[in-house]
């Protein structure tokens, strides 16, 4: 589809990129949680739509149109780490990505409301949380420098998940995301 000719497609691009790339970012990084992996993601989305803009259907909403793109880019980067044990599911990568794409969710009330909810863990659990998140951490790693087996982590890892979840559901709802 032809782009708007009153304004250069460089100028066009940047203008629409500028515009959905905050909520763009925020599924990125609902997705992956080490900031510096999404920080790439999100350059590679972007490098991807500007080499394509001129393929850029202007009859489709363009932030879905970045969605797509980074969703494949999540994607290949899952992918790229098959060998950690803790990835998303294709099914979990579906749900998340129908959560970001839809307009009237708030992803970023979502990521706030993490961040609120990482900081009311016992500090135990935020230790353990924050150690796995380390780039290039494994359940392993973590479980050898702690002591423990790597089942003992899994299980613990699972019931902090299941918390932050909670929590994450209830400030949403409630429309609390700081």
């Amino acid at each position: 589809m032809p782009h708007d000719t009153a304004q250069p497609a460089g100028e066009q691009f940047a203008r629409l990129l500028m515009k959905h790339q905050p909520r763009v970012y925020a599924y990125v990084r609902s997705m992956v949680y080490i900031a510096t992996d999404a920080d790439d993601i999100l350059q590679d989305v972007a490098m991807v739509a500007w080499k394509r803009f001129e393929d850029y259907d202007t009859d489709r909403p363009f932030d879905l149109w970045l969605f797509g793109i980074a969703r494949n880019r999540v994607r290949n980067y899952y992918r790229a780490k098959k060998s950690d044990r803790l990835r998303f599911s294709s099914a979990t990568l579906d749900l998340l990505e129908r959560d970001a794409a839809d307009p009237s969710r708030q992803v970023e009330q979502s990521q706030a409301a993490l961040e609120v909810c990482i900081g009311k863990l016992p500090d135990r659990d935020n230790d353990l949380i924050r150690k796995r998140y380390v780039p290039g951490a494994t359940n392993r790693s973590v479980a050898q420098e702690l002591g423990w087996t790597d089942s003992k982590i899994s299980r613990h890892l699972s019931r902090v998940y299941a918390v932050l979840l909670l929590c994450i559901r209830r400030r949403v709802a409630e429309g609390e995301s700081a």
